[in-house]
């Protein structure tokens, strides 16, 4: 017999409502720990049980803040059985040709808004962190307040926020100062009708603004690049290594002299945020699973056997298509607008500790973001899948050194050069990385009078490469070396 479901579409606010979504929350909790699937289909209207949250308290405020979608008397995606009569199949609605349908189906419901694409949905955005992040929901209110509020009475045309936005952004394409920027804003607002809500200097109009800015960090280091004045180290004055001072003058008292070295640092996970954030850049970071033309070529990476592998060996990292692989690029990284023997050198792992954490923090745990395309909340995980670099930048990046008799690092040993006097080393054996009877290996004349029959070798496998410097103990500074 047929459960009486009528509550689903009944009051909302009704306690039988909220009765009924903590009993379907029951259920669908069961549901998945007899099929250990990640995260929840949710039955809302805006998801329509294709796509999936992360948590049950987010299953659950979805539903008591947007009701069922319509039809959904039984519970099929969430542990009943029985026969669903709705818009998708009942036994395999969840097959890649509904997800692909459902995308579809959004691309052309927004075909209209395409201008819209291209803005932050900061009102979406805002009422996700308040879902997931309750302690900074005032700040999001406060700036969901500027944005509905009339610059002046009686104004149709800009709010508070729109209008300090544009001013803020002629500002920045103009090189205004600071100052010259507060007198600008003081005019404005003796120009502009009484009770206008213009901020009266650059101060609080910065202040007003600050949810939408990108974070960064000033992590002072040491002059000879030993450590990074943070974690164990922040609230030391000297090196525990070099006992260089942390301050190019140390002061009296308290009060400090500017640090002797400072690294700028910006965090990668804000920005990940920020794409989300953007409904276009939200979609297009899908566009490898659905939008990609699969014809069997190799013309993008996830077609790759290194792409594939970690699909294979991380699943539940796979299987999430919004998941990052990044690509770490570092041709003419130069940190200080230095170069020769004040350059970092090796010491550059020191500087890159603070990515090193977020990259282990989107790995291991995750972050929470929302995706401004399904109008949702999931966990971004990410993960480092190769790096691109010159040869110079690789000497830094890797650690190991590439000049030299033995300057390549997957022929180490085996590496053979010609030292040519008033010159530098040559690596004439190089046609060894050519293909089995190619012409140059027989033109003698051309090199170095010889025929090249000798193959490379393989490259290392991670395992042997650990195997090597599992022993070498690393000490960072300039002075220690």
């Amino acid at each position: 017999m047929a459960r009486d479901r009528s509550w689903m579409y009944g009051n909302v606010d009704s306690s039988e409502f909220v009765d009924g979504v903590l009993e379907f929350c029951d259920s669908a909790l069961e549901h998945q720990a007899r099929t250990r699937e990640l995260g929840f289909y949710c039955p809302c209207v805006k998801c329509g049980n294709v796509f999936k949250v992360s948590d049950i308290d987010l299953l659950r405020e979805h539903v008591l803040r947007h009701g069922f979608r319509p039809e959904y008397h039984v519970w099929i995606w969430h542990g009943e059985e029985g026969v669903y009569e709705g818009n998708y199949r009942a036994n395999d609605v969840h097959e890649q040709e509904d997800v692909t349908h459902a995308f579809e189906k959004m691309e052309n419901d927004n075909e209209h808004e395409d201008d819209e694409d291209d803005e932050d949905h900061v009102d979406d955005m805002m009422t996700g962190f308040e879902d997931e992040l309750g302690k900074h929901s005032r700040v999001f209110k406060s700036l969901t307040k500027a944005a509905q509020k009339p610059l002046y009475p009686g104004c149709k045309k800009f709010t508070k926020l729109s209008a300090v936005l544009i001013l803020f952004n002629i500002k920045s394409k103009g090189n205004w100062t600071d100052i010259s920027f507060t007198s600008l804003l003081e005019v404005l607002s003796e120009m502009f009708s009484d009770g206008n809500e213009l901020p009266k200097s650059t101060y609080y109009a910065r202040k007003l603004m600050w949810p939408f800015g990108l974070e960064y960090k000033k992590i002072h280091a040491c002059l000879n690049d030993c450590v990074l004045y943070r974690n164990e180290y922040d609230n030391l004055d000297k090196c525990p290594r070099c006992e260089m001072s942390r301050y190019k003058r140390e002061g009296d008292g308290e009060k400090k002299g500017p640090p002797a070295k400072v690294l700028w640092y910006l965090p990668i996970i804000p920005r990940f945020k920020r794409l989300f954030s953007i409904k276009k850049d939200a979609k297009n970071l899908r566009w490898h699973t659905y939008g990609r033309k699969k014809d069997g070529l190799l013309k993008h990476p996830t077609v790759s056997p290194e792409w594939k592998s970690i699909n294979r060996l991380h699943k539940p990292f796979g299987d999430e298509d919004r998941n990052l692989r990044l690509g770490l690029c570092t041709n003419g990284m130069n940190p200080f607008g230095i170069s020769g023997p004040k350059k970092p050198g090796n010491n550059i792992d020191v500087y890159l500790a603070p990515l090193v954490d977020d990259l282990r923090k989107l790995w291991d745990e995750g972050v929470s973001v929302f995706d401004a395309h399904t109008n949702e909340m999931f966990t971004l995980r990410a993960m480092l899948f190769c790096t691109i670099n010159d040869f110079p930048a690789y000497d830094n990046l890797s650690g190991y050194k590439n000049k030299g008799k033995k300057a390549c690092p997957i022929c180490i040993d085996d590496m053979e050069s010609t030292w040519i006097p008033k010159c530098k080393h040559v690596y004439m054996p190089h046609r060894k990385f050519l293909r089995l009877h190619h012409p140059f290996c027989k033109k003698k004349n051309a090199f170095d009078g010889k025929v090249e029959e000798r193959v490379a070798r393989r490259a290392l496998t991670g395992e042997e490469v650990y195997e090597q410097v599992k022993g070498v103990e690393t000490i960072f500074g300039k002075t220690m070396q």
